[in-house]
């Protein structure tokens, strides 16, 4: 991953273009960037192509056909929810792995304030949007989503019902937007 450097972030852009760095999905997202950054501060990492076709590799495949029967379906529903607490939870199988990210941040991010100081955000190649750890986990799951040809439906179904029955719309939006990421 290489360190990359923002010099001026703004909410909504002054020029009326699309801006060039959008910051997350998510309301918690907001706080890092309301507090004053030095130059050289590590406000996101970006994760290449090539690195995000070697953590989709490595995370294997669960593909899903339309062809399958009652039994099929509920076997394949078996491994992807397995698979989703596992290889799939690419915040915690990936990320934290490569960002060097500790147990006790990893909680804090997901299940409490969100936002950890020095956790940088996450860019993807081809992307203009910056993730927190949480959603570019979610990024991620949608991406092998895709690569594992799931429907839209199926797949946000299973989000949903691994959340205990409905998504965040966050979560969501990141979800759909590694879904229709294409490199």
């Amino acid at each position: 991953m290489k360190k990359s450097i923002i010099r001026f972030v703004t909410k909504t852009p002054k020029t009326g273009r699309d801006p060039l760095i959008q910051v997350g999905v998510g309301d918690l997202d907001w706080q890092m960037l309301y507090k004053k950054f030095n130059v050289d501060d590590k406000i996101f990492k970006s994760i290449s192509l090539a690195e995000l076709r070697e953590a989709m590799k490595i995370a294997g495949s669960i593909e899903y056909s339309e062809n399958f029967n009652w039994l099929q379906r509920q076997i394949w529903k078996a491994r992807y929810a397995l698979a989703s607490y596992s290889e799939y939870d690419f915040g915690f199988s990936y990320l934290m792995v490569e960002l060097n990210i500790s147990k006790n941040n990893m909680a804090e991010l997901y299940w409490d304030s969100g936002y950890v100081e020095g956790v940088p955000f996450i860019r993807f190649e081809l992307s203009n949007t910056l993730y927190n750890i949480p959603d570019a986990g979610n990024f991620m799951w949608g991406h092998k989503a895709y690569l594992n040809k799931l429907p839209k439906g199926v797949m946000l179904d299973a989000a949903a019902k691994n959340e205990g029955g409905a998504d965040t719309n966050a979560d969501t939006r990141a979800i759909l937007s590694g879904f229709n990421y294409r490199f």
